[in-house]
């Protein structure tokens, strides 16, 4: 699997903010409303042919209310995949809590993918609109006790393997700071290497692994009803894997084929030996519910599964992992723990 990981372009970038008003509410689903004021933000400083496509996006949440802390609240789940950005990009929230008091710090990742994992998007598209979206408070979704305008950027982290390097410390901005597109993979081999025995997935954010490129209608308002053919299995989840890198693999990639002819043969030997002993393994137990009215995705929970992961396909699910898998992604969906 290294040629995947030597031709995948992402950069994974770590945010601290810092709550600087007495106390404010996180919404339930932070990765919609970063997405929709950021883009906000973005849109307003593009040029018009460049704010063409981000307009695009916004247009698509005009039908269901905006985001919290506005007049107009959502009145439904966020459209597909036409409501995500139109640069390659996942917004993952950490754990936390609904209600932060002054000082206290909120941690969200974004990752770059693809054609657009430059640090230069972050550093002159991105980083100014988070910053702004921290202090402005005359907007429409800055009237509350809500985020927008309530925070500072206390700290960034971009990804070298495993480990976190600053390149904005107390709100200062190294400029000589430059992550790479390939640095997140640096000795990521070790970790992904087969040590120990998995039995359990923890999908820390709701999952849909439904095909990108030819869905069925987005969730239901009143919650999805559970068979046993919609939940995810380790299959699955390679297969959505396979899928998410020909999307985005920078140039063009539109068939696997194309795929396996970029990597080689000797890497689709290996996944489709992993692909073989994943089918043998089936979930003994689901602990899935359906996702709250509003937020998208499908299911979120536990399954434990009737027998080891096997350890070919452990390198692969751990970077289905990383990089998201299954629709909503942009939104933070589809990734897990093995334990």
């Amino acid at each position: 699997m290294w040629n995947f990981i030597q031709q995948l372009p992402l950069i994974r970038y770590l945010l601290v903010l810092r709550v600087n008003s007495p106390f404010v509410t996180i919404p339930r689903h932070l990765p919609g409303d970063l997405s929709q004021v950021l883009g906000a933000m973005i849109t307003a400083c593009q040029s018009t042919q460049k704010a063409r496509l981000w307009r695009k996006s916004l247009e698509a949440w005009e039908t269901i209310g905006s985001c919290s802390g506005s007049n107009r609240k959502r009145t439904s789940v966020p459209p597909p995949e036409q409501a995500a950005w139109p640069i390659e990009s996942v917004w993952f929230p950490y754990p936390g809590k609904r209600v932060y008091r002054s000082g206290e710090k909120i941690l969200c990742e974004l990752k770059l993918l693809g054609d657009h994992a430059e640090h230069g998007i972050f550093l002159e598209t991105i980083l100014p609109a988070l910053e702004a979206a921290g202090y402005k408070t005359d907007t429409d979704w800055g009237r509350s006790s809500y985020l927008w305008g309530r925070y500072d950027i206390h700290a960034v982290y971009a990804a070298r393997g495993t480990k976190w390097e600053p390149f904005v410390e107390d709100g200062r901005l190294n400029l000589r700071y430059h992550a790479t597109a390939l640095q997140w993979a640096e000795g990521i081999e070790s970790v992904m290497q087969p040590g120990r025995t998995f039995f359990r997935l923890n999908w820390v954010t709701p999952c849909d692994l439904r095909p990108v490129s030819n869905p069925t209608p987005g969730p239901s308002t009143t919650g999805p009803s559970k068979t046993a053919d919609d939940t995810p299995t380790l299959k699955a989840i390679l297969e959505a894997l396979i899928e998410r890198i020909c999307r985005v693999m920078p140039g063009k990639v539109h068939t696997q084929e194309e795929l396996w002819r970029r990597v080689g043969t000797e890497e689709q030997a290996y996944f489709l030996d992993a692909m073989d002993q994943a089918d043998r393994v089936a979930v003994r137990r689901n602990l899935l519910v359906g996702v709250p009215k509003g937020s998208p995705g499908k299911w979120i929970g536990k399954q434990w599964l009737n027998r080891v992961v096997p350890p070919a396909a452990l390198p692969y699910l751990h970077l289905a992992s990383i990089v998201h898998v299954g629709r909503y992604t942009h939104f933070g969906c589809g990734t897990f723990l093995l334990s």
